[in-house]
C-alpha cells in the first residue's frame, strides 16, 4: 500500500480520519507478525482470515514495525528521555468507527497477563466520547437492520466470537458502564433490546444500574436481561457452545427483573407498576413473577382502600 500525501488544505477532521484509515492497515497486515498475537487468536479461535479481515484485526510489535515514516509513528506513540515509546506495542488492536464508517480511535487489548490494563483506548475524545460509542453499530448495521432484537455485550471479544458462530446481531457498550448517550442510541434503532453481559458481579450489578438509572427510558421498550450463570459470552462460547447457545434464550423482562428483585423504593417505578396493572401481568410470562407482581399489587391497593376509608 503506498500512503499518498495528506492534503494540507484537508480539514482537521477529515485528515484524523484519514491517518487512522492509513494506521489500520498498518496494524491488519501486521497481525501475523508475531507469534504471541497468532497464539492469542488461535487460543481463541478467532484465527480465522474472514473474520480479522472483516473486523480489521491488528497488532503492533515496535520490534518488528517496519518502515513508517514518523509523521504516522507520532499519532501512536510519544517520547520520554529520548526513547519513543508505543501506545500499542505488543496488543491486539481493532479500529473504532462511528455509524458513518470513519475510523475514529483504535483499542488496544493486552495479549499477557501482567499488570498492565487490558485495554487502552487511543486519543478519541477529540471527536467522540468514550461512553459514546457503540462498537457494532457500524460492522454490524445490516445485520441488525434485518433483525427484530439486538445483543448488547460488554467486550469486542464477545462479539467478535458470537459473529464467529453466526450471531451477528450484535453491539459492544465496551464495558458494563452503559450511558445516557448509548441507552438513547440502543432506543432508537427501534429494536427489542437483550443485555447479555458478564456472568459475574460486574454484570450484575450493571443491571440493577440499568434498572434504577433508566427505567424511564426502557420500560414499554421491550428490554430483556439475559443472565449468564459465569464467565463471558466469549468463554462460553470456546469452551460449552451448547449451554451458550441454551442459555441466550432465557430471558426475563425488564419488568420481570424489578418485580423479582423487589426494586420497589422508587417511586416512579411503584406507580408505574399500579398504573398498568393489565400491561405489566399481559407481559410476564413466568408465573411465579406473575404471582409475586399480584401480591405486590393488592397489598398497594389494599393500603389505598385503608387510608381511603379512614
Amino acid at each position: 500500500m503506498k500512503y499518498k500525501k495528506l492534503n494540507k488544505n484537508i480539514s482537521s477532521k477529515k485528515k484524523f480520519f484519514k491517518i487512522n484509515k492509513i494506521l489500520e492497515h498498518i496494524f491488519n497486515i501486521n497481525i501475523c507478525s508475531s507469534n504471541e498475537s497468532i497464539s492469542f487468536l488461535k487460543k481463541r479461535n478467532l484465527y480465522i482470515k474472514k473474520i480479522i479481515y472483516k473486523f480489521k484485526i491488528g497488532y503492533l510489535c515496535k520490534n518488528k514495525f517496519f518502515k513508517i515514516r514518523s509523521k504516522y509513528k507520532k499519532y501512536i506513540s510519544c517520547i520520554k528521555n529520548n526513547v519513543r515509546y508505543f501506545l500499542f506495542d505488543k496488543r491486539i488492536i481493532f479500529p473504532i468507527r462511528n455509524i458513518k464508517g470513519n475510523r475514529i480511535g483504535f483499542i488496544g487489548r493486552n495479549i499477557k497477563n501482567d499488570s498492565y490494563s487490558r485495554y487502552i483506548f487511543s486519543n478519541i475524545k477529540k471527536y467522540i466520547k468514550k461512553n459514546e460509542i457503540l462498537y457494532g453499530l457500524f460492522e454490524n448495521y445490516k445485520y441488525i437492520k434485518k433483525s427484530k432484537f439486538i445483543f448488547i455485550v460488554e467486550g469486542i471479544i464477545d462479539l467478535i466470537s458470537m459473529f464467529k458462530i453466526g450471531i451477528k446481531n450484535v453491539i459492544s457498550t465496551l464495558g458494563c458502564n452503559i450511558s445516557i448517550y448509548q441507552i438513547k442510541t440502543l432506543i432508537n434503532t427501534k429494536k427489542n433490546i437483550y443485555f447479555l453481559y458478564d456472568g459475574d458481579k460486574a454484570g450484575r450489578n450493571a443491571y440493577i444500574y440499568i434498572t434504577y438509572k433508566y427505567f424511564y427510558l426502557l420500560i414499554n421498550k421491550n428490554v430483556f436481561f439475559i443472565f449468564l450463570k459465569y464467565k463471558d459470552p466469549d468463554y462460553l462460547i470456546n469452551n460449552n457452545l451448547n449451554y451458550f447457545k441454551k442459555e441466550i434464550t432465557n430471558k426475563i423482562s425488564l419488568e420481570e427483573f424489578i418485580i423479582e428483585n423487589n426494586y420497589f423504593n422508587n417511586v416512579k417505578i411503584i406507580n408505574y407498576f399500579i398504573n398498568n396493572f393489565s400491561i405489566i401481568s399481559r407481559k410476564i410470562k413466568i408465573i411465579k413473577i406473575k404471582n409475586k407482581y399480584f401480591s405486590f399489587y393488592f397489598s398497594i391497593l389494599k393500603t389505598k382502600l385503608k387510608y381511603f376509608y379512614i
